[in-house]
């Protein structure tokens, strides 16, 4: 019979395998690359203005004018005096190549880091909500994932970004596991530093909430999660000022302006459809009658979930369709 302490060294073991192992096959890949992207070259000359200018340096009006002198048709926001996404991709690639030099590789370090640490991550939350062989499988698979190997030898934010958002997500767990109710702040700060990477990183609180509002509904009386949601808020506010300083009240619609929020209406809409519904579920389950079951009722429970099963699997297919139905 293995023993327990066996089983946890093993895991270890095979979680540092596929961690060491998928950071140093993609950081040789990244090396041999010939081609690279123009966001790429975007957040390199950009972690590298950072350094010399400090937060001043955080935008793309340089290389905007070498590659429109070039004759390249750019957006806009190539010109403006602050970059479009909030900075904290760009803040973490500069931190590396103040550690490791000016150098395209230095950049691609963190990309590289993030994409790997997905690996346990993955784990660390199918254990945590399943078992350890889920939580193994979970971890190959995404060791084998072609898109988290791709986003990882490009420099690009995606695997930071999703990173967070798993981190937070995984936190937010712990806390309803009751494992501590100090990580439903952690959640939340993670969730916050995901939407400082960029502001899909909101989407974790989406999760989070939709979990609350259909299994444990009590958990809106925990003041440690009602911090844990506003924490993303109060992150952003530094980013929102940022804007506010460079642009004057008017930094509002310029953001919306760079991101294309109000030009295409349909998109707008769709959008703001599924948020209303999505609180509107929130609110009904949040605040629905509680029943008490009795041995009578205690068979009919799985017909009352029914509403809460339907309503939850027609939001998220609503959020599939319109985010990915092109």
């Amino acid at each position: 019979m293995i023993s327990e302490s066996s089983k946890k060294i093993a895991i270890l073991l095979m979680l540092g395998l596929l961690t060491v192992s998928a950071f140093f096959v993609r950081l040789d890949n990244f090396k041999n690359s010939k081609m690279r992207s123009i966001d790429e070259i975007v957040y390199f000359r950009m972690a590298g203005q950072v350094l010399e200018e400090g937060p001043s340096g955080y935008h793309t009006m340089p290389f905007g004018k070498e590659m429109a002198d070039g004759g390249r048709p750019l957006p806009a926001y190539f010109f403006k005096p602050l970059f479009k996404h909030p900075p904290l991709f760009t803040l973490l690639v500069s931190l590396s190549m103040k550690i490791f030099g000016a150098k395209l590789i230095s950049a691609g370090y963190i990309p590289l880091l993030f994409g790997a640490l997905m690996i346990p991550l993955t784990y660390l939350l199918a254990a945590l909500i399943f078992n350890r062989n889920v939580g193994m499988l979970s971890a190959a698979f995404m060791w084998l994932d072609p898109v988290n190997i791709i986003c990882s030898q490009k420099v690009w934010m995606e695997t930071t970004l999703a990173f967070l958002i798993v981190l937070s997500v995984y936190l937010f767990m712990r806390g309803f596991k009751g494992r501590g109710d100090i990580y439903f702040v952690l959640g939340g700060l993670a969730s916050g530093l995901a939407v400082l990477t960029k502001y899909p990183g909101i989407l974790s609180l989406f999760i989070v909430l939709l979990y609350a509002a259909v299994l444990d509904r009590n958990v809106y009386k925990n003041r440690y999660f009602i911090l844990g949601l506003m924490m993303p808020v109060l992150l952003l506010t530094v980013w929102l000022y940022w804007n506010y300083l460079v642009y004057g009240f008017g930094f509002l619609f310029n953001q919306a302006g760079v991101h294309h929020i109000f030009r295409n209406s349909t998109r707008t809409y769709q959008i703001s459809i599924l948020v209303v519904l999505l609180l509107l579920f929130v609110a009904f389950n949040l605040f629905r009658s509680k029943r008490t079951l009795t041995t009578e009722a205690a068979g009919h429970l799985s017909m009352a979930n029914v509403p809460i099963k339907s309503g939850l699997v027609a939001i998220v297919g609503g959020i599939l369709i319109i985010f990915v139905h092109k």
